[in-house]
């Protein structure tokens, strides 16, 4: 039921999509511009080099295959691959790259999401009014009213996600590419892509409640995360189950739209997904609290079943 009634939200706001993705453009571009400006340099370093050289045609050999389903094979371009790998990191090394690479891609990826935090939450304040009040509040004019908040959600959110999510590389990595080394590479990667799915599911499940509890309770992050870490009973269970179902269809989506389309359908369906998340945290945090809020312009779903309620019965509290 939460599920439908946040693709219900999502197709009422889907005008928003077009304003979340000409936000994550405008951070595109920016992080972008700081890359090329820190990245040039090494690249032409890098590029000249014979490893490099050997990395980049076995790559492109085993994608090849994969994507002509060539599956005959795969294992020695894999087996290819790491040892090229291995001796490009060598290489890498010996230049003295590795360490200053590995800070400005740490940089960068912290900017972007961080970035992308800012903007997620002036998506759930526009959401939160329409739900709740069916307030038209523009997305730049919302965003830009509480910068503030925005900005401490996101220094906070976003570390927090980014070591999350390194933590489970590590993991996926360590279980999928080492402990089981002689497994088959298709069920290797299979564990690895099903595991990626696992940590992303259980990172949104953990945080799901966070930006809602800051906008609709008007309090700070400390309180937010200490709510989001005290759910109530099942309420875990029944979120992660719902968001591991949403994230194997909007991955799903994303990668047949990106392959059918030469990836421009990616442009509409990455911001649609972020989008219908986000509805997600709010139905999800007005049922955990029985909050009556709306879906479009003439139906309240109530507590505990769908209510057609006035505008007039729902704000005197009538149910």
């Amino acid at each position: 039921m939460r599920f439908k009634h946040s693709l219900m939200v999502f197709i009422d706001n889907i005008a928003t999509t077009y304003k979340l993705l000409l936000y994550r453009i405008i951070v595109i571009a920016i992080v972008l511009a700081l890359s090329l400006a820190v990245v040039i340099p090494s690249i032409n370093v890098v590029q000249s080099t014979v490893e490099y050289g050997v990395l980049s045609t076995e790559m492109k050999a085993f994608f090849a295959d994969v994507s002509a389903l060539k599956l005959t094979g795969l294992e020695t371009k894999f087996a290819d691959i790491k040892a090229a790998m291995g001796d490009f990191m060598q290489m890498m090394s010996s230049k003295g790259l590795i360490a200053i690479d590995l800070t400005c891609a740490i940089v960068i990826v912290f900017i972007y999401y961080f970035l992308c935090a800012i903007g997620d939450f002036g998506l759930g304040e526009t959401l939160n009014n329409r739900m709740m009040l069916r307030a038209h509040t523009p997305y730049a004019a919302t965003l830009t009213k509480d910068l503030r908040r925005a900005t401490l959600y996101a220094i906070i959110y976003t570390p927090v996600s980014l070591l999350f999510y390194a933590v489970g590389g590590v993991i996926i990595w360590a279980i999928a590419f080492k402990a089981l080394a002689f497994a088959p590479l298709l069920l290797r990667l299979f564990i690895a892509a099903t595991m990626i799915i696992l940590v992303f599911a259980l990172k949104f499940s953990l945080t799901t409640d966070w930006m809602p509890h800051i906008l609709h309770s008007n309090c700070n992050n400390r309180k937010a995360m200490y709510y989001c870490l005290h759910p109530k009973k099942g309420a875990f269970v029944r979120v992660l189950s719902t968001i591991l179902f949403m994230t194997v269809l909007i991955f799903s989506l994303n990668a047949i739209c990106g392959l059918l389309t030469f990836g421009a359908a990616l442009i509409i369906t990455v911001p649609a997904g972020a989008m219908l998340l986000t509805c997600y945290q709010f139905v999800n945090y007005c049922d955990n609290n029985s909050l009556k809020f709306f879906i479009d312009d003439y139906v309240i779903i109530g507590p505990q079943k769908d209510a057609k309620m006035t505008t007039e019965q729902f704000f005197k509290g009538d149910r």
